[in-house]
Parts: structure tokens; C-alpha cells; sequence
């Protein structure tokens, strides 16, 4: 079913009479309207651009990175490194043996040689035994510490002599076991007028 296009007078419209939009009409009065002059609006833009284009030195300072009024953040130092300790050693040494490499008959012996002594308990007489090993066993590995930088595993007199000589707690051992000097210096040093002293003789 076709529709035709009447007018308000009720009378059919035909394509020549239909009415388009004049756009020449619009641009005309667009441009009308901008011609129009009005004072409020101009002076109110003019103050906002007036407002966007100054910057006060307040207006810079405020937003300076450096500036005093601005939150800094503080600067974090590292952390300490966290002291180790290290844990006590509360390992016991090992228990001293009942043996000893030396024959309490002889300590005994030795003990004894001395005039103000007339008894020796079996305790004491292995304390003294294990004492002198001790001293023995300290001696000897300083010795073969001398020896040992000369390259040799062998102990000659030169390294209980070197051995004496440089631990103090070895000095009364220097009247026997003096260090190896030629004659000239034997003779000249204190060993010559002051021989040194002889070991008691053990019955």
C-alpha cells in the first residue's frame, strides 16, 4: 500500500514541492550571531587568559621539587648487617689416660734423690711421670719443627739446641744444652768463666 505525500491543504505534494533545508539560510545566521558584540563576555575572557598566561614566583616555588614546602622523601639508610656469633666451643678435651710411657720405679727414684724427701705417694709419683712426658713430648715437637724447615725428619742437637733457645720457657735448659758456638766463642762468652752446672750423679 503506497502512501502519498499531501500538503496541509490536504492536496498531494509532488518531489518539486517538497522542502529541503536551506544551508546557505544557517550560515548566514550563524555568522549573525557571532557578529554580535558583547562586553560582559569579552571582558570575562580576557581575565581568564590574563589569569592562565601570568605565574606568580609563589606559583613556581609551590611547585619546585626543591622547594621547602614540599615532602621530600627521606632516604632510607641499608640496614647493618647483623653480627654472627659464633658458638662456644664447649667441646671437653679428652680424658687424660691412665698409662704412662715412663717407669714410676724410676721416677720414683729420681724423686727420692733429693735428701728431704722420704716418701712418695703412688699419686704423686704418677703426676710427676705424666708431667715429665708432657715436657718431653713439647720439647721433642719444637725440635722436629726446627728440623722440619731444614728438610729432614731426623732431630740432631742444633734443633734442641735452636728449640731451647728461642722458647723462654725452656731457659733453665740452656746450661745443658747450650747453643752450638765454635771455640773462639765459647771462650769468650759466660760459659767459660761460669761452666755450667753439673747434673747430680743417681745412685
Amino acid at each position: 500500500m503506497e502512501t502519498a505525500n499531501v500538503d496541509h491543504d490536504g492536496g498531494p505534494l509532488h518531489d518539486r514541492d517538497l522542502l529541503l533545508p536551506d544551508h546557505g539560510q544557517q550560515t548566514a545566521d550563524t555568522r549573525d550571531h557571532r557578529d554580535q558584540y558583547s562586553p560582559d563576555l569579552e571582558q570575562e575572557s580576557s581575565q581568564t587568559d590574563h589569569q592562565m598566561a601570568v605565574t606568580t614566583d609563589d606559583d613556581l616555588t609551590a611547585h619546585h621539587p626543591l622547594s621547602s614546602s614540599a615532602v621530600i622523601p627521606q632516604q632510607i639508610a641499608p640496614p647493618k648487617p647483623k653480627r654472627v656469633k659464633r658458638p662456644l666451643d664447649n667441646t671437653l678435651p679428652p680424658a687424660p689416660s691412665g698409662a704412662c710411657m715412663l717407669a714410676l720405679t724410676k721416677v720414683r727414684r729420681i724423686a727420692k734423690s733429693e735428701s728431704k724427701i722420704s716418701m712418695l705417694g703412688g699419686d704423686a709419683s704418677f703426676l710427676l711421670a705424666k708431667s715429665a712426658e708432657l715436657f718431653i713430648w713439647r720439647l721433642t715437637q719444637d725440635a722436629f719443627a726446627k728440623a722440619k724447615g731444614d728438610s729432614r725428619r731426623t732431630l740432631q742437637y742444633k734443633d734442641l739446641a735452636a728449640a731451647v733457645k728461642d722458647r723462654p720457657a725452656f731457659e733453665f735448659l740452656l746450661d745443658i744444652i747450650p747453643p752450638m758456638t765454635t771455640r773462639d766463642q765459647y771462650l769468650s762468652s759466660v760459659y767459660a768463666t761460669d761452666p755450667p752446672r753439673t747434673v747430680p750423679e743417681h745412685k
